[in-house]
């Protein structure tokens, strides 16, 4: 089995790139004055925000991956989420799980821009079974509509699978989805 190596300037970058996004300032609308009482106690009250959502491919699924990507924001600006996805086409099959963390600038719960890190894991079956790892990250917007919720998002992955010989693959897509979120 073949090792996979992380070159340590990807992992720096990665690390970097997250540290930035946790450590991002909340939007101007987050922070309240604890000193002054506002003269406008019912704007300034907290509006519902969309806190989970449960969503599918529809363009993966007519290349025959199936999964789904579930949500859960902990904060107006915050989420992470998980997607577990199955392909298979002729000889070869995947397990895929994706994971991450979204950064939602706008701070609307699962609604509008997002931007974020993401890690895979996969196993893959072609003439022997083997484990890979990507890292990644996504850019994307959401809108939600009653509950109703729509998607895309474009990724950017580092491929360290160990099916690839040579070096590292690079792979840009792209993720739509549809779905549904709860306030």
């Amino acid at each position: 089995m073949r090792r996979i190596e992380i070159p340590r300037r990807w992992i720096q970058a990665f690390l970097v790139f997250t540290l930035g996004l946790v450590s991002a300032p909340l939007p101007a609308q987050a922070w309240t004055s604890l000193d002054a009482p506002s003269q406008h106690a019912d704007l300034d009250a907290p509006q519902p925000h969309h806190y989970a959502s449960l969503s599918l491919d529809p363009a993966a699924m007519a290349l025959l991956r199936f999964g789904v990507h579930a949500e859960m924001a902990w904060s107006r600006a915050q989420s992470v989420w998980l997607s577990p996805s199955w392909f298979q086409r002729d000889f070869e099959r995947a397990l895929n799980l994706a994971f991450g963390y979204h950064l939602w600038p706008l701070a609307k719960g699962l609604k509008g821009l997002f931007l974020g890190p993401r890690v895979q894991v996969r196993r893959l079956y072609l003439e022997k079974a083997a484990w890979g790892a990507a890292l990644g990250a996504e850019l994307g917007y959401q809108h939600i509509w009653g509950g109703f919720c729509l998607g895309a998002a474009l990724t950017y992955d580092w491929n360290g699978l160990p099916q690839h010989q040579g070096p590292p693959k690079h792979e840009p897509g792209a993720r739509l989805s549809l779905g549904y979120a709860w306030l």
